[in-house]
């Protein structure tokens, strides 16, 4: 009896083991495999016996080394897996099985060359700066010869580095994605210049000096530093004054005028004196510069005697009695 129960005991046993080696499940590593992305997945390279398996977007996930380069192939030997999948050898219900090399090829993937990185620098400087497309010439591309990436949806992102003024020196990062995976970020640089018709100076202009049609004429302009801001419009300056010495040919930028004064010192100018329906009108002579709406010191010619009155308009000042 007791060696009829022990035996009952030992079949119980084997049939539990069976039953579990049955459930377990296999990972087979394969000899040969092709990975898409930089680093190599249990889930590229093996089969597992069952895809339902809740433990397998896990398992799939472990990461055994570093990819080969596009294009490029690498072998793993057994001991190399054994080592970096040790740790579920000892799950009884995991079974693993191991070739004795794995050869690993990453797909050639795709090319992204020099030229493809020119036009990405290109349009986004000329689509991103205020000035028109044709006015801007862009030289000396500084860009990495060429990129490989996975294959894919390829999309990137650009980045401007230091100011976005878009003029001189401009660097720009860009970052690629393969179906939503950040793979590669590169430094693109290149020297923008600006060449438009604007108005310069077309002799030398002192200070103060009211700016006529004479005074100025277009020219077209290589921009840098302050001169992008440069008028290029002849009503813009017309009645303004100089606030500081323009050399001829020089650019004329807004922070060089001001609105010129209607009435100028020592000028003889109309004083107009008014009271009710009485408008009287004679000459004076301007003590000081005014702007329309200003108060200003004026000397009557007729009686010499010096007057505070508002300035109307050109040359034109009232006063009231």
């Amino acid at each position: 009896m007791r060696i009829v129960s022990l035996f009952l005991l030992v079949f119980a046993a084997l049939v539990f083991c069976l039953a579990n080696e049955a459930i377990a499940l296999e990972i087979r590593v394969l000899e040969r495999a092709e990975v898409t992305s930089a680093k190599i997945t249990l889930g590229e390279v093996a089969t597992f016996s069952d895809e339902s398996d809740p433990r397998l977007p896990e398992l799939k996930g472990i990461v055994l080394g570093k990819a080969p380069a596009p294009g490029k192939s690498l072998a793993l030997d057994r001991a190399f897996l054994v080592r970096r999948l040790g740790r579920l050898e000892g799950q009884h219900d995991l079974r693993l099985l191991f070739p004795a090399e794995l050869q690993v090829t990453r797909q050639q993937g795709q090319r992204i060359g020099k030229d493809e990185l020119e036009r990405i620098f290109s349009g986004y400087v000329r689509e991103h700066m205020r000035w028109s497309p044709e006015d801007v010439s862009i030289r000396d591309i500084m860009a990495p010869q060429a990129l490989s990436l996975p294959a894919g949806t390829v999309r990137h992102r650009i980045k401007p580095l230091g100011r976005t003024e878009y003029l001189g020196t401009v660097s720009l990062l860009v970052t690629f994605f393969i179906d939503g995976v950040e793979q590669q970020t590169v430094r693109v640089s290149g020297y923008v210049e600006v060449k438009r018709q604007v108005l310069v100076a077309r002799r030398d202009l002192r200070r103060g000096q009211e700016i006529g049609k004479d005074m100025v004429t277009m020219k077209p302009v290589t921009l840098s530093g302050s001169a992008v801001n440069a008028l290029s419009r002849p009503e813009e300056v017309m009645g303004m004054e100089t606030v500081q010495a323009v050399r001829a040919g020089e650019p004329i930028l807004p922070g060089m005028l001001r609105e010129a004064p209607v009435v100028r010192r020592g000028e003889q100018l109309v004083l107009i004196a008014e009271s009710g329906n009485l408008k009287v009108t004679t000459t004076a002579k301007a003590l000081e510069n005014g702007y329309e709406g200003e108060q200003v010191r004026v000397t009557n010619v007729t009686s010499g005697r010096e007057i505070l009155g508002r300035v109307i308009g050109p040359r034109r000042v009232l006063v009231a009695f």
